[in-house]
């Protein structure tokens, strides 16, 4: 795999672990809104059973109400605490699965993160826009102001430091031979 593929696959990474944050930060959101209506549930379950002991404490038989009265009311509550409960479990499991994810890829990508973080800053600028923003030495010209061949020197010069980084890289931590490939 060359520099500029190893780079491209980094940023599809980085990408892919922008995606699963905003995610995470959705499940997050849906599970402190689940998490609330189950607490609302949970009152009127106190509810309906103060209103069964109290029932029962009477002597009583259960008033005729909607519906068919306080027994088939707990019934009901009890399926649908049941249902949320199992809902909200699922997206904490997904949540959770999802913040794994996040930390696997971050663990695969950190020796690359850390190449371009040792890089000059418009080394770094010149990366971001080739290969995470995809463009052509021209554009990337066109945007820092300066010629297309500097542009075109100063990526060559980038490649040739990543290529020698990621073979050290590679010697020193085998997992990132696995997921860049160096040849």
């Amino acid at each position: 795999m060359t520099p500029e593929e190893m780079l491209g696959n980094y940023y599809r990474v980085v990408k892919k672990i922008e995606w699963l944050e905003a995610d995470a930060w959705q499940l997050e959101t849906e599970i402190d809104e689940l998490t609330e209506k189950v607490n609302q549930e949970r009152c009127v379950g106190l509810e309906i059973i103060t209103s069964r002991r109290l029932v029962a404490a009477s002597g009583g038989e259960p008033g005729c109400g909607a519906p068919r009265g306080i027994d088939d009311a707990y019934i009901i509550y009890e399926a649908q605490i049941t249902k949320l409960e199992k809902e909200l479990l699922k997206k904490r499991t997904l949540r959770l699965q999802k913040e794994e994810q996040i930390r696997e890829l971050r663990d695969k990508t950190e020796p690359m993160r850390r190449i371009i973080e040792e890089m000059e800053p418009d080394e770094q600028e010149i990366v971001e826009m080739a290969y995470r923003d995809n463009l052509s030495n021209r554009h990337i010209a066109i945007e820092l102001n300066c010629d297309e061949r500097t542009v075109r020197r100063k990526r060559d010069v980038i490649v040739e430091t990543i290529l020698t980084k990621c073979r050290t890289c590679a010697a020193l931590a085998p997992h990132f031979t696995q997921y860049f490939m160096v040849q």
